[in-house]
């Protein structure tokens, strides 16, 4: 009569031995959900990480821009994008036109910054270039030769065929005037949207040599026009 006791005991024998598996496989389904959440916390960061190294490159075709906005430079970012910033205030400060487009805030805005199919903030679109980062030469160089309403940017005239003594203007505010005729140089002064500067009549690696309020030093070729 007191075989039917073992049956309970087999049980809880049963149990014991069924526990660790129970439990390990809560632990996995919980790791499991954990690896599944964090995979997709680092695909929304890919397209929202800030770019430290700049770059330059082309507009993809199919890229989509918001009307009424040629002529003026394109600036993707997001609420937290310290570089953003960085790049409106210097374009604020050199007196480049351009759109902020916000991906965090717009949906448009992020439907046209994946139009470009790259990641990273900022990005900013100059006509048919784009600069991955803030820099800001590239950003001098690219808005110097972007396209104004649909045409080429103005060259100036005969900018080529410039002579000693003709008088240069810049053709953005605050052009850094340097010691030497290099991007590493010392950086002499700089030339305000309506100061002059006079060519001496030299040439090098893409630098003229002038005289301006500042001293004698070299301008970015790209970023004057006779006058």
């Amino acid at each position: 009569m007191k075989k039917p006791a073992a049956r309970p005991l087999r049980r809880i024998v049963l149990l014991l031995l069924l526990s660790p598996a129970l439990i390990h496989a809560q632990d996995f389904g919980a790791m499991f959900r954990n690896a599944a959440s964090r995979a997709v916390g680092d695909t929304v960061t890919r397209t929202a990480y800030s770019v430290t190294t700049a770059s330059i490159g082309k507009v993809v075709q199919g890229a989509m821009r918001p009307r009424n906005t040629e002529g003026k430079v394109l600036l993707y970012g997001t609420n937290s994008c310290g570089y953003c910033k960085k790049a409106a205030a210097y374009m604020s400060g050199k007196g480049i036109p351009f759109i902020e487009r916000n991906i965090d805030a717009d949906p448009s805005a992020k439907q046209e910054y994946d139009s470009y199919r790259t990641s990273g903030v900022p990005l900013l679109v100059f006509g048919s270039e784009i600069l991955k980062g803030f820099n800001e030469q590239k950003i001098d160089e690219l808005y110097a030769r972007m396209p104004r309403d649909g045409k080429a940017p103005p060259a100036g005239p005969a900018i080529a065929q410039i002579n000693a003594g003709d008088v240069l203007l810049p053709k953005l505010n605050n052009v850094a005037v340097l010691t030497g005729p290099e991007k590493t140089a010392e950086r002499l002064g700089s030339l305000g949207k309506s100061e002059a500067a006079v060519y001496m009549g030299e040439e090098s690696n893409g630098y003229y040599r002038v005289t301006t309020s500042a001293g004698e030093g070299w301008v970015d070729k790209l970023l004057v026009s006779r006058r």
